[in-house]
């Protein structure tokens, strides 16, 4: 079986009673931590641009945009609460992932949970099954492959993995849509930006989002994407993929951050 494949197997079937109280505490904690990331990085200009350019751009609509009173479709307002949520460079993180899930995975997950009405239950279990696959994913690159460490190149995963679990749908239309997400999302060339200029987001979270996102609803309509995009073992480690599924949850291993700053320079 394919790698992506096996991970949409585990994303449509998991029961969600059999989240761990642990992992559902874990997950409480992270959408709170990553909420206060919102009001606090929601009056600078980079959010600012992105709330502005989501009602234009989006529409306007019923999902909820974080700590304010505007409104706009699903996508719109996942990416604008994402940009939001990572403007400050203090959200959640995963060491083994080098980079940040939450920023990515649950604007997406309680932006398509509010369109469906989803419970709370299968919501929680979203989130973490989006966690699960974007950071397994990160995780798994050998280091010789990694040209960027930038959370938009692996987070899209993550966010088309919880929508496709809130839109219910079947393992095939899931890998289809992890398989949209991963060779559609950003390239983000981080490397050959000086950045002292613009107001990009320095991880391109939010454009990972909405390619997330969209790779589930369109997955739902019958497009398809490769199923073997991570197949490749000189570019992820098979093992570490797949292993052990549902036995223990890397949404446990992330860290909060103190600071509002890159985690190698907290000990300065």
């Amino acid at each position: 079986m394919r790698a992506i494949s096996e991970l949409a197997e585990f994303v449509s079937s998991y029961p969600a009673s059999a989240l761990p109280a642990a992992t559902r505490r874990t997950i409480s904690l992270l959408i709170l931590d990553l909420i206060g990331a919102t009001a606090a990085g929601l009056r600078s200009p980079l959010a600012d641009a992105a709330r502005k350019s989501a009602l234009e751009a989006y529409g306007e609509g019923l999902i909820s945009i974080w700590v304010t009173e505007d409104r706009s479709s699903v996508v719109g307002a996942a990416m604008a609460n994402s940009a939001a949520a990572s403007a400050l460079d203090i959200d959640d993180g995963h060491r083994g992932a080098a980079g940040h899930a939450g920023a990515g995975v649950i604007p997406a997950a309680l932006a398509v949970a509010q369109a469906v009405d989803a419970s709370v239950s299968e919501t929680m279990v979203a989130i973490a099954l989006g966690y699960e696959i974007a950071l397994r994913i990160a995780s798994s690159r050998p280091v010789a492959a990694i040209d960027t460490y930038a959370t938009g190149r692996w987070v899209g995963y993550g966010a088309a993995a919880a929508a496709s679990r809130l839109l219910g749908l079947s393992a095939t239309e899931t890998a289809h849509a992890l398989g949209i997400a991963g060779s559609e999302g950003p390239i983000v060339f981080l490397t050959t930006t000086s950045k002292f200029e613009g107001s990009t987001i320095k991880e391109g979270i939010p454009p990972a989002v909405v390619a997330g996102i969209t790779a589930a609803y369109r997955a739902r309509a019958a497009a398809t994407g490769p199923l073997n995009l991570l197949d490749d073992d000189d570019r992820f480690t098979r093992h570490l993929l797949t292993q052990n599924l549902g036995s223990s949850w890397e949404i446990q291993k992330c860290y909060l951050k103190p600071y509002a700053c890159c985690r190698y320079i907290h000990a300065a």
